[in-house]
Parts: C-alpha cells; sequence; structure tokens
C-alpha cells in the first residue's frame, strides 16, 4: 500500500461561549459534527467576538489536554479590539509547527474585561494516519 502525502483537514465545529467576567471558561471538547475528536493536529485557530471589546481588550484562548486541564497545549492571546482588527472583530493563529493530539482537547476562553460578549472558536485540526 503507497503512502498518500495529501493532507486531510478534520471540520471542526464552531462554538460559541457567551461570557461576561475575567474567568477562565468552562472547558469545550473540540467537536466535529457534534462528536469529540479523537486525535490529529491542531493547526491554529480563529476566534470571533459578536461585539466589539473595549480598550485593548485581550482575549486568552488556551487548548488543554483533557476537561481536567491536566496539560496546558497552546495558550494564545487574541487582540480583538476593533482599530486592531477592523469591523468584523476576529483574529487567527496558525501554528508553524502543529501540535499532535492523541485524545479529545478541550479549550477555554477568558476575556481581560467583564463585558458581556459570545466569542466563537473554530480550530484548525489535520487528521492523523
Amino acid at each position: 500500500m503507497a503512502y498518500s502525502s495529501k493532507e486531510i483537514w478534520i471540520p471542526c465545529d464552531s462554538q460559541a461561549q457567551d461570557l461576561s467576567s475575567t474567568s477562565e471558561s468552562t472547558p469545550l471538547a473540540v467537536k466535529s459534527g457534534s462528536n469529540d475528536i479523537a486525535r490529529g493536529l491542531i493547526c491554529g485557530v480563529q476566534i470571533k467576538a459578536a461585539v466589539a471589546r473595549a480598550g485593548n481588550s485581550t482575549v486568552d484562548f488556551r487548548v488543554y489536554s483533557d476537561s481536567a486541564k491536566t496539560l496546558l497545549l497552546y495558550d494564545v492571546t487574541f487582540d480583538l479590539h476593533t482599530a486592531n482588527v477592523g469591523t468584523t472583530v476576529h483574529d487567527a493563529d496558525i501554528l508553524a509547527t502543529p501540535i499532535p493530539v492523541f485524545a479529545t482537547p478541550y479549550f477555554t476562553i477568558t476575556p481581560d474585561d467583564a463585558t458581556s460578549t459570545v466569542f466563537t472558536a473554530t480550530l484548525f485540526v489535520k487528521a492523523l494516519a
């Protein structure tokens, strides 16, 4: 059997969280078609805010190895202030080196202000053979 070098992307669900505090959100499993992703290569994330963030507001996005947040796998800070990202209030981070996961990863979102906002995150994940 020949090895195929074709990349296969997992279509991850966009997941929304309505946050109104500066506390880290409840961990959410990364999903595809409402099913947990069993394994893959995390290649990046896109995050959107439903409304513009105040001042120089930032949002921390973290991916953990499990729902208990045993191991931090990925941590990035987004500046979702409209002066920095335009009127669409979204940003993305693409990794130069993907992070392999062999069990369902979980992510959290932590805004730095308590303005009530719905954040939507979509992870970019490639399949593992």
